[in-house]
C-alpha cells in the first residue's frame, strides 16, 4: 500500500520528536511525549505499575515551541 505525502511527513514528524526527546535523557531517565502518556493501553500500565509522571516543558531543537514531556519514575 503507498504511503500519501501527509502520512509520510506525520511519520518523519513523529521520528524527529522522537529523536528529540531522546536527547533529554541520561542513562537512567525514561521520558515521553504527551500523547504517548495519554494512549489508553500506556496509562493502564503506568497506573498499573504506579510509576510517577514529572511534567517538563521542553525546547526541543527544529521545534517551534516547548513541548510537554513527562519523565517516568
Amino acid at each position: 500500500m503507498p504511503v500519501s505525502f501527509s502520512q509520510e511527513f506525520a511519520l518523519d514528524q513523529a521520528v524527529n520528536i522522537a529523536a528529540r526527546v531522546q536527547s533529554l535523557v541520561d542513562s537512567r531517565a525514561i521520558f515521553a511525549t504527551k500523547s504517548v502518556v495519554e494512549n489508553s493501553q500506556v496509562s493502564k500500565m503506568l497506573e498499573a505499575s504506579k510509576l510517577k509522571l514529572t511534567e517538563q516543558a521542553a525546547a526541543l531543537r527544529g521545534a517551534a515551541d516547548r513541548m510537554t514531556v513527562y519523565q517516568i519514575l
